[in-house]
């Protein structure tokens, strides 16, 4: 029997990702292996409060975002985005971690507020 626990990451309440993790598969060695690919694998692995699975987490969380917002591309295009970047798995299930959805930032303009300052 796999050991698959299903994660939501939420940015602010704001935007969301939900993955499912087969732990059997992508265990703590392989998410510190991911996590210690980025110059600030420290900084994040403190603020997940030493937690490597949140870590690994926050970070997909970011790129997925990032992604979203820069291609407006659905899930299966993010998926088939972060296969190409360097320092992640594919997230298709075939490594044991599964983007399910990517339920993005919508930006709307009655959001947006302009102020003018003085000079």
């Amino acid at each position: 029997m796999t050991n698959f626990k299903r994660y939501t990451v939420q940015y602010d309440f704001a935007a969301e990702i939900t993955v499912e993790i087969d732990h059997d598969v992508m265990t703590d060695e392989t998410l510190h292996e991911i996590n210690d690919f980025w110059m600030d694998n420290d900084e994040m692995l403190e603020s997940a409060d030493g937690n490597i699975i949140h870590a690994v987490l926050k970070r997909l969380c970011i790129v997925c975002l990032s992604l979203d917002i820069e291609y407006g591309y659905n899930t299966g295009g993010i998926i088939e985005l972060i296969e190409k970047l360097e320092g992640w798995p594919a997230v298709d299930g075939s490594t044991g971690i599964k983007l399910l959805s990517v339920d993005g930032l919508c930006i709307s303009a009655d959001d947006i507020t302009v102020e003018q300052g003085d000079v």
